[in-house]
């Protein structure tokens, strides 16, 4: 177990949390906000893989995102590609899409960051949002995250022109904001 907060709280993510994961995966929506990469659904087998690959390693935590007390899985979370001598990782967050737009994020991602910065002792967290998905950009911003550039600028797959914002977040800010 990891941390807990109002309605959710951090758990590790676990091979049986897969077809859920891998379901989340098969809605376009999903995919088209949350992962570049997922052109296709993610199958199972796939989502296993990144499981094992994150337990295997010492730079990344996966983490699901579960409700209090009920149980129920909603979201995957992790904290990845972590250098240590620099105290810096990446921070990404999805909910499955029948949670959206009920607050879970703002909970989610204050537990990340409590986990981040106080727990694992990172100084320094980084994300990449799409410029297109309004919901996670003004979560990130409100949370402290500022604009660091643009990663790339391309079309989607329906036509419109999109771009991945880096942001990033310092823990000397987040105590700031925190303690406020």
């Amino acid at each position: 177990e990891t941390a807990g907060g109002r309605r959710l709280r951090l758990a590790p993510l676990l091979p049986a949390d897969a077809a859920t994961v891998a379901s989340w995966y098969a809605d376009d929506e999903f995919r088209r906000l949350v992962d570049a990469r997922a052109t296709q659904p993610l199958t199972v087998d796939d989502v296993l893989a990144e499981i094992a690959e994150d337990a295997a390693g010492e730079r990344s935590f996966s983490y699901a995102l579960r409700t209090t007390p009920a149980d129920v899985l909603i979201g995957r979370a992790s904290l990845h590609d972590i250098v240590w001598p620099r105290r810096a990782g990446w921070l990404s967050l999805a909910l499955g899409p029948a949670w959206w737009g009920q607050g879970y994020g703002r909970e989610a991602l204050a537990l990340l960051l409590e986990e981040a910065f106080l727990r694992l002792g990172l100084a320094e967290l980084l994300l990449t949002v799409y410029d297109d998905n309004p919901r996670a950009l003004a979560l990130y911003t409100r949370a402290g995250f500022r604009r660091e550039g643009v990663l790339g600028r391309y079309r989607s797959a329906a036509g419109r022109p999109r771009a991945a914002l880096l942001m990033g977040l310092r823990a000397a800010e987040w105590a700031r904001r925190r303690d406020r």
